[in-house]
């Protein structure tokens, strides 16, 4: 079986779990901003950003995987010590050498947004 991390961020298997996950944060009651970062981080928890893998190749790539899953199982947005490792992979991404931009994965969680709104997201915070 296919790990999930070897499969490109960007993919269309990826790019339909964006909405799909906005949603249900929406859904759990998370305010927009919290709801935005889940789906960020599960995106990113899924598979490489490509664009961190052109940039600073495909080890940094899996960091970032790893971390963003270590966020999300400590609770992500929905914890402390979730919020305190999102923190810490916040400032590894824009310290040192291995400075990251996951511009794929803003990508699609900025179209995920968009797709939720157009249906009426805004107003009731689901759809």
């Amino acid at each position: 079986m296919e790990s999930r991390a070897s499969t490109p961020l960007g993919s269309t298997r990826h790019s339909e779990t964006g909405r799909p996950a906005l949603c249900r944060a929406l859904s759990d009651g998370l305010s927009w901003d919290d709801a935005v970062v889940e789906t960020f981080l599960q995106l990113l928890a899924a598979a490489p950003d490509t664009h961190v893998v052109r940039r600073r190749g495909a080890a940094v790539a899996e960091e970032l995987v790893r971390q963003a899953q270590a966020a999300l199982t400590a609770g992500g947005v929905r914890s402390a010590p979730g919020r305190l490792a999102i923190a810490k992979m916040d400032d590894w991404l824009r310290a040192g050498p291995a400075a990251a931009n996951p511009g794929t994965t803003a990508d699609i969680t900025a179209a995920a947004i968009f797709v939720v709104l157009l249906g009426g997201g805004w107003k009731s915070g689901s759809r």
